[in-house]
């Protein structure tokens, strides 16, 4: 919780894009205690923050709004005595209950925004925080086109992808799958790659034939039309969109666990000093491991 002095927008500036600061600068109702508040918002919920940013009138009108009841409770006889008794702002406010954080200024979608964006942060994919808050919003809100593979296309290889243009059962709602799965987990989206190319087709082939059914509905057309996203709308009819749903054969399993502990580790790998480590190798690497792992209790009945 910041509490002590710092520059207005200090913090808030190496979050935000510089659009936001010149409009947080030329709104003439956000104040210095306004600006603390981005910067607040800035050093404790970043990603929330960057989800508010997409609608950047609507944060200002949160941060407005925010300023003013801050400024009722910490600018009141009782408040300011509080504070000179030694409490902290932050203090102060929770006996007013008054919330301090953005989440309160986050609708449905922003919420839902954020959900996938926080999944997208724990492996690394090499992209800004900005990028990845523009990719959650295009895959919830369906806002505008976005080019086939165009996530996907960064992690998988190239006969894969050649693959998927030839297969004519997978249209461009597949190629969006594979997207999502490529944000959404990558660890399964590469070992069923690795391991078994046909039935990572056949399970794009059958999570795209599920959303078809669903989306292509008329009564979901009058769905979407009132607000609702896909993601929320085929979550209401019981449609996963997971792909660890299709997997089966243990090796898969077995590589998709190593590989997931492979990449949780790389995120610490530049606090040692060490090289990156490309995403085939360490698929490599967690196949390889899968099948040592699947061999030893066979070798060691074969010594007893």
């Amino acid at each position: 919780m910041i509490e002590g002095p710092t520059n207005p927008l200090e913090i808030a500036g190496n979050v935000l894009k510089v659009e936001t600061i010149h409009l947080v600068n030329k709104t003439k109702e956000i104040n210095r205690r306004g600006m603390m508040i981005l910067d607040r918002w800035s050093m404790n919920e970043p990603a929330k923050l960057k989800v508010m940013e997409l609608n950047s009138s609507g944060l200002m009108k949160s941060v407005i709004t925010q300023q003013r009841k801050e400024a009722e409770v910490l600018e009141s006889p009782r408040g300011e005595e509080m504070l000179r008794n030694g409490l902290a702002a932050h203090e102060v406010m929770e006996m007013y209950g008054v919330s301090m954080g953005p989440d309160q200024y986050m609708d449905l979608k922003a919420l839902e925004t954020y959900k996938w964006l926080d999944k997208i942060l724990d492996p690394d994919q090499n992209m800004d925080l900005d990028s990845m808050a523009k990719y959650a919003k295009r895959i919830l809100w369906e806002e505008g086109p976005t080019v086939p593979l165009e996530i996907a296309g960064k992690v998988l290889k190239m006969e894969t992808l050649h693959l998927v243009n030839k297969t004519k059962e997978i249209n461009a709602q597949g190629m969006r799958i594979m997207d999502l799965w490529a944000l959404y987990d990558l660890s399964t989206l590469k070992a069923m790659e690795f391991c078994d190319q046909t039935k990572l087709l056949k399970s794009v082939i059958a999570q795209q034939r599920k959303e078809a059914e669903v989306l292509e509905s008329p009564r979901v057309a009058v769905l979407l039309r009132t607000g609702l996203t896909v993601h929320q709308v085929l979550e209401i009819y019981g449609v996963s969109r997971d792909p660890q749903q299709y997997l089966e054969d243990i090796r898969v399993i077995q590589t998709r666990h190593f590989l997931d502990m492979m990449l949780l580790e790389e995120t610490t790998r530049a606090d040692r000093d060490l090289p990156d480590l490309p995403l085939e190798s360490m698929v490599k690497n967690a196949h390889e491991e899968m099948e040592y792992n699947l061999k030893r209790p066979m070798e060691e009945e074969e010594e007893e």
